[in-house]
């Protein structure tokens, strides 16, 4: 049973969750202070209010009809900023490697670039590669909250144990997320 489309001010919801992820990430990256416990409870919250968003933008547009272009495009924008602000978070706070965020935020770039020249992409993506887009948007949310949160609970210097792991976490989907996307982006440059 399909719903009726949204209209009036409900049809911009999907759009304006997407965009708030926008300046949330500089809000977040910002004010993020592991020697406040009201910042981080702040940075708490509203990377709880990231994943809500990012979770029911695409849910609302799709059930109510509501998918365009402009969405396609802040949603993109929503994670890219995102994801940027959680790794130069854990540059800045020495949980992550400086080569390797690099490495993730040209990842993004390229995320993106494939977004821009294949107006279909996520359509035509296949179902693994849908799945993995999910788990890669994921891993970085879930490992900001957890962060965040063993901030607010543990103060100090991230162990140098968790620092590995959350290092290795993110080298292992890095360089899976390049083969799949670098392929990709060639295919689509030579289109």
């Amino acid at each position: 049973m399909g719903h009726a489309p949204a209209t009036g001010m409900l049809q911009h919801i999907p759009n304006i969750l997407s965009a708030f992820r926008i300046p949330a990430a500089l809000v977040l990256f910002a004010i993020y202070d592991p020697g406040s416990s009201t910042r981080t409870s702040i940075c708490v919250a509203l990377s709880v209010l990231i994943m809500v968003s990012d979770f029911l933008d695409g849910k609302l547009a799709r059930k109510y009809s509501l998918e365009s272009k402009v969405g396609y495009v802040l949603d993109g924008l929503g994670d890219r900023a995102v994801h940027v602000s959680v790794f130069l978070l854990f540059v800045t706070y020495g949980i992550l490697n400086a080569m390797l965020a690099w490495a993730l935020i040209f990842r993004e770039m390229c995320v993106y670039a494939v977004r821009l020249l294949e107006a279909d992409w996520h359509e035509a993506m296949p179902g693994t590669e849908q799945s993995f887009n999910k788990i890669y948007v994921s891993v970085v949310q879930l490992l900001l909250f957890v962060e965040l949160v063993r901030e607010a609970v543990i103060s100090g210097p991230a162990p140098t144990t968790y620092v590995v792991i959350v290092n290795i976490i993110l080298l292992g989907v890095a360089m899976f997320s390049y083969l799949l996307i670098i392929p990709r982006f060639v295919r689509s440059c030579m289109a």
